[in-house]
């Protein structure tokens, strides 16, 4: 790839305007998806179900309002924290092997679980 210097001004302004139309359509693309992301959010927060979403290494990047509101926690307290900071030994172990089903190519899982909040835990309901 020759150097700038080495390129004619007309050849540099046409590698500028080339640079702009990417830089515009990836701005763009930015924009659509943080729209697509939003919509997303809304529709979740807006919604009964309790729903998450961790990142490749297991940590919390997204709690539904239900279930900051169900189990008492906020993304706020969570965000970046894996299971084992969040959870008992026990569930955090869980979590994590379903975790590792799901992420693995082709599967489709659901789960089903019964957590009792934080809040009732601090409170010693359903410790026995």
């Amino acid at each position: 790839m020759p150097h700038y210097e080495d390129l004619s001004k007309d050849e540099l302004i046409h590698r500028l305007h080339e640079a702009e139309a990417v830089a515009r359509a990836c701005s763009k693309d930015l924009e659509v998806l943080r729209q697509s992301e939003e919509r997303f959010r809304l529709f979740l927060d807006h919604s009964p179900t309790v729903a998450w979403i961790k990142d490749a290494a297991g940590r919390f990047v997204y709690l539904s309002k239900t279930f900051e509101q169900r189990l008492g926690v906020r993304l706020d307290d969570w965000y970046g924290k894996t299971d084992a900071e969040v959870w008992p030994r026990t569930t955090a172990e869980a979590f994590r092997k379903n975790d590792r089903g799901a992420a693995a190519p082709g599967s489709a899982e659901r789960s089903t679980w019964h957590l009792e909040s934080q809040s009732r835990r601090r409170n010693g309901v359903g410790n026995r």
